[in-house]
């Protein structure tokens, strides 16, 4: 009798971890949310610069995966003793792997790619002094700038409440190039930076809202067996 009690007690062990370790292979494409996004830091910067910058997330999961749309508008103005303008809509598409899809608490860090680019125009507007006529405003600009790029980023998200999400992104933006330009050369490309800069670090600091569609499972992370 004790040994058909221990066999049953050494069986169900044997199929408990099996459960837990065949439960993280259980992959599951079917999406189960909606999140949208809103960046809060560039609120900060259009209510205390001169810059006009706001942008947007979209995303879905899709098993460990998250594919995510982001849409943005900047206007930015430098210089002293120049006056530099550049504005228009930039756009963002990209996937990211969720690095701990085991945890029940439904935090988020992940990893991902993202292509960008970007449509805007720019004006440069200067004085100069002409011996004859004197000081004289001059203009230059180009009206439909295309710029592309891709982004290497990290993401954290932290659960707040049932749908209520806060986090960052840190983004490597690299391989840019730009086309459209005339006799101005861009100074600046809404969403990337400094246009003379190959590689450019970004920061993004979001709130979102997530509507489910349905209860995700979230698989048991597996048991090392000796």
């Amino acid at each position: 009798m004790k040994f058909i009690c221990s066999s049953i007690l050494l069986l169900s062990g044997l199929l408990g971890s099996g459960q837990a370790i065949d439960s993280a292979k259980i992959r599951d494409w079917k999406p189960s949310f909606i999140r949208i996004g809103y960046d809060v830091s560039r609120l900060g910067t259009t209510l205390f610069t001169d810059r006009f910058r706001q942008e947007g997330v979209l995303e879905f999961d899709t098993d460990r995966y998250f594919i995510n749309a982001e849409i943005g508008y900047e206007r930015n103005e430098w210089g002293d003793s120049f006056d530099y303008t550049s504005k228009g809509t930039y756009y963002r598409f990209g996937v990211d792997a969720n690095l701990i899809r085991f945890d029940k608490s439904r935090h988020v860090i992940s990893m991902g790619f993202k292509y960008a680019f970007s449509r805007y125009s720019d004006e440069l507007r200067s004085t100069i002094d002409n011996v004859i006529l004197g000081e004289q405003q001059v203009t230059v600009g180009n009206s439909d700038v295309r710029a592309s790029w891709f982004e290497i980023v990290t993401n954290l998200k932290a659960r707040l409440s049932k749908n209520l999400y806060i986090g960052y992104v840190l983004r490597i933006k690299t391989f840019q190039s730009i086309k459209g330009f005339e006799d101005l050369k861009p100074y600046d490309i809404p969403g990337f930076g400094k246009a003379r800069k190959s590689t450019t670090v970004g920061f993004n600091y979001h709130i979102f809202w997530t509507i489910p569609f349905r209860e995700k499972f979230i698989p048991t992370k597996p048991r090392r067996v000796d």
